[in-house]
């Protein structure tokens, strides 16, 4: 993953993401491990993560990043046999 690379790098204090949510789940990852807020604007087809948390659209999610809202969520990863 080559956004877990940059991290240490570039040391930032926060990640944004804009996607859907298969690209969430990998920004997620990432910002889970480096323990990083996340930012997600809604950019994808469904955006189930995105409408999940309120992130209706770009404009609102910027203001409420702005004006330092949070909506604070649960990160779990599943494993089975195959992988």
């Amino acid at each position: 993953m080559q956004i877990d690379a940059k991290i240490p790098e570039l040391s930032p204090k926060a990640l944004g993401v804009c996607g859907g949510d298969g690209t969430v789940v990998t920004v997620a990852t990432a910002a889970t491990k480096h323990e990083l807020p996340l930012a997600v604007f809604p950019g994808g087809t469904l955006n189930h993560f995105a409408r999940d948390v309120g992130a209706v659209n770009v404009e609102e999610t910027a203001q409420a990043v702005e004006s330092g809202q949070a909506a604070f969520v649960d990160h779990a990863v599943v494993r089975t046999d195959s992988g």
